[in-house]
């Protein structure tokens, strides 16, 4: 049986799935609904925050070519370009892996080609302020003038050291810490769908609420975390707040095996 870490399966894959994140969204759907995408991204936010969760999924709107509510513009999940794992139009370039300035010329070469499934090549730049010089310089052509089939998405949770003129040619979305009363109702909701309901548990509900105060505002530490609390649960331990705090939120080492019974399957993010 596959595994699957429930931060991956339960990975916004929509708008609607989004949380804490409104003021993006608006602005996403406004470019869909008023037909004028821009030709670069910048995200910009703290660590951990889904700024490449953001990007992927507007790769995923920009590229359904199927029929879809005009006013959500959720993809359709039923085209090819929707059914596409590693879609061939869209590429990320991690600069904590590749950040010279080859790496980058690469990614402007490819650019230049016209898209072989969806409706535009969709370059994703991660962690954009560990590019070189060299390569950040490199990409000021393509970005003040880029092909009209070609979207960039710069992600980088330092924007004060991307360079202004970079700056200034991106549209600006802040990623945003989430707040701890969303991440604990995103969190129950979780429980519930992996068959434990919390409010059922003695001291369910604050449990979820420390795991969520704990997390930072990143939805997707707080869905790790829980990660950990769900199996020691279901292995028939009894956990409380003081077991969550000492046992996985303090730096100590849990003593709950995770059951091979408990591997999550291979199910749609």
């Amino acid at each position: 049986m596959k595994t699957q870490s429930l931060a991956v399966k339960y990975r916004p894959r929509s708008l609607n799935d989004l949380i804490g994140q409104d003021h993006i969204a608006t602005q996403v759907l406004g470019m869909f609904k008023s037909k004028k995408m821009p030709s670069s991204i910048m995200l910009h936010g703290p660590t951990g925050l889904g700024k490449t969760t953001v990007a992927r999924m507007i790769a995923r709107m920009v590229n359904c070519t199927g029929d879809r509510d005009e006013e959500t513009y959720a993809p359709c999940g039923e085209c090819a370009s929707c059914k596409m794992t590693d879609h061939p139009d869209v590429l990320e370039l991690n600069a904590g892996d590749a950040r010279g300035i080859d790496d980058v010329r690469n990614l402007v070469q490819q650019s230049k080609n016209m898209p072989t499934l969806g409706n535009k090549r969709v370059f994703i730049l991660d962690e954009f302020q560990q590019f070189t010089p060299q390569a950040a310089q490199c990409m000021l052509k393509p970005l003040e003038e880029p092909p009209s089939n070609t979207l960039w998405i710069i992600c980088t949770m330092s924007p004060d050291k991307i360079l202004p003129a970079i700056a200034k040619r991106c549209m600006s979305m802040q990623v945003k810490p989430v707040s701890s009363a969303m991440i604990a109702k995103r969190l129950a909701r979780i429980s519930k769908r992996e068959g434990l309901d919390f409010s059922t548990i003695e001291d369910g509900e604050k449990i979820l609420k420390t795991i969520a105060d704990f997390s930072n505002g990143g939805v997707r530490a707080s869905i790790q975390l829980f990660e950990s609390v769900l199996y020691a649960i279901k292995s028939g331990k009894q956990i409380d707040t003081n077991t969550v705090l000492t046992k996985f939120l303090a730096g100590g080492e849990a003593d709950f095996a995770r059951p091979d019974s408990l591997l999550v399957g291979s199910g749609g993010a």
